[in-house]
C-alpha cells in the first residue's frame, strides 16, 4: 500500500521547486491584483519608479498599465499589479489632482477630470519642491485623501519624501509627522539618499565611493537635482517594503538596466542623456550591477523604514 504521507510530501516538494523563489519567501502576495496610483512629478518618474509621460498625455487610459520599476519588482515576485502613472513634470499635488497652475503647456487643464476611475487600493503621493506652510501642505493632503476615499473607503495611502525636502529644509517638512495620524504611510527615501550624499550614512560592506552623482543626475547648470535609476530603485524598494511590511534584503533588482524590458532602463542611454554637465562621472550603474552593493543599500532601506525619523522633524 502506498504511503499517503510520503505522496503528499513528494507533491509538496515538487510544487515548491516550481515556485518563483521570491514567492517562496514569506508567501507575501498582498499586492497581487491590486490597483496602485502614483501621483507626483519628476522626482518620481526620473528614476523610473514609473515611466515618464509628457504633460500632454492626459487620459487615464494612456497613463495606466505602467511598467516602471515598481511594477517590475512586483512582477518579479509573482504579483500582478495594475499601476497608473499620474505624475506630471513640475506639478504640485494640487495641479495633478485639480486645475493645473503649473508653468507648463497643460496649464489650465483639469487633470482630475481625466482620472475617471478613482477606485484604487493604494495611492502613493509625492509633493514637489514647493514653498508652502505646514497648514497648506496638510490641507492639500486632506483634499487628496477625500478624493480617493469617496471612491473606495478602504484605500490606503503613502507619501514619498523626496530628498530636496531635506536639502532645502522646507517649512512643511515638520508637518510630515502628522500624516501617520491620517493613516498615511510615510516613505522617507529622501532622508536615506540625502544622508548618503552628505556622508551621514554609509553603505555597509561596499568598495564603492558614494557621492552626489551616485544618486542625482548632472544634466545642466540648472538641472542637477533629479534622481537617477539607483535612486529610483531605492524609491521603488522603500515604497514596496513600506506597503507590504517585507524586508528589503533579498528583493529583486536586476530589472534595473535591462533594456530588453524597456529601452528607458538602459544604463548607457540614461548616462548619455543625463550626465552631460561639469563633473559628469557617475557610478550608479556599477552599484546596481553589484549584489554586494545592493545588499548594503537594502539593509539601509530596512533601517530607515524602521527608524521613522520623520517623527522627529
Amino acid at each position: 500500500m502506498l504511503d499517503l504521507k510520503r505522496i503528499l510530501w513528494y507533491n509538496f516538494v515538487v510544487r515548491v521547486a516550481e515556485l518563483n523563489p521570491y514567492e517562496i519567501e514569506g508567501y507575501n502576495n498582498m499586492l497581487d491584483g491590486k490597483k496602485i496610483l502614483f501621483v507626483g512629478n519628476s522626482f518620481t518618474y526620473y528614476g523610473k519608479t514609473v515611466i515618464e509621460k509628457g504633460v500632454q498625455v492626459l487620459t487615464q487610459a494612456e497613463r495606466g498599465n505602467d511598467k516602471g520599476f515598481f511594477y517590475q519588482l512586483c512582477h518579479e515576485k509573482g504579483m500582478n499589479v495594475s499601476v497608473t502613472n499620474w505624475t506630471f513634470g513640475a506639478h504640485r499635488l494640487s495641479d495633478s489632482l485639480g486645475v493645473c497652475t503649473a508653468n507648463k503647456s497643460c496649464k489650465g487643464t483639469d487633470h482630475l477630470s481625466y482620472l475617471v476611475d478613482r477606485n484604487f487600493d493604494y495611492v502613493v503621493l509625492q509633493q514637489g519642491t514647493v514653498t508652502q506652510t505646514s497648514e497648506e501642505f496638510l490641507s492639500i493632503i486632506d483634499a487628496a485623501i477625500a478624493i480617493f476615499k469617496k471612491a473606495n473607503p478602504h484605500v490606503k495611502f503613502a507619501f514619498l519624501m523626496q530628498y530636496r525636502i531635506h536639502e532645502q529644509m522646507y517649512e512643511w517638512r515638520s508637518a510630515i509627522k502628522e500624516l501617520e495620524a491620517r493613516g498615511v504611510t510615510v516613505v522617507d527615501w529622501g532622508a536615506l539618499v540625502w544622508d548618503l550624499i552628505t556622508g551621514a550614512a554609509v553603505v555597509p560592506n561596499t568598495k564603492e565611493s558614494y557621492n552626489r552623482n551616485t544618486f542625482i543626475i548632472s544634466k545642466s547648470e540648472g538641472d542637477g537635482y533629479h534622481p537617477n535609476m539607483l535612486t529610483g530603485y531605492i524609491t521603488t524598494l522603500m515604497t514596496y517594503c513600506a506597503l507590504t511590511g517585507d524586508s528589503a534584503v533579498g528583493q529583486p533588482y536586476k530589472f534595473c538596466g535591462d533594456a530588453k524590458i524597456n529601452l528607458a532602463f538602459d544604463f548607457e542611454k540614461f548616462k548619455s542623456s543625463f550626465y552631460t554637465y561639469g563633473d559628469s562621472s557617475t557610478n550608479f550603474d556599477t552599484v546596481l550591477k553589484s549584489a554586494e552593493n545592493i545588499r548594503g543599500i537594502q539593509e539601509l532601506v530596512d533601517k530607515y523604514l524602521a527608524e521613522k525619523r520623520f517623527l522627529t522633524y
